[in-house]
Formats: C-alpha cells, structure tokens, sequence
C-alpha cells in the first residue's frame, strides 16, 4: 500500500509540474503579448501623428 501511494505522488507531481510551467508560460505569453500590443499601438498613434503633420 505505501508503494501505491508513493507511485501517486509520483504521478501527481509528474502531472503537476508541466501544468505549472504552463501556466506560468501562458501567463508570460499574455504580458509579452500586452507589450506587442502596446507597442503595435503606440508605432501605429506615431505614424498617424506623422501623417496628419
């Protein structure tokens, strides 16, 4: 029985562990992708400015 449960945890962390390096991933690629944003915003208000001058 303690082999079982040891054998769980195993699969437990095992399982665990990509779930968090993915979270933290997607949580990485949401701000990276608020910075493009931001800046795809910020070139695209700049050109705008420069036309309209």
């Amino acid at each position: 029985m303690p082999e079982d449960n040891q054998f769980a945890c195993k699969c437990i962390s095992a399982e665990e562990t990509p779930n968090f390096a993915k979270a933290l991933c997607l949580k990485f690629a949401g701000t990276l992708e608020k910075i493009l944003v931001t800046l795809l915003a910020v070139v695209l208000v700049a050109s705008v400015a420069v036309a309209l001058r």
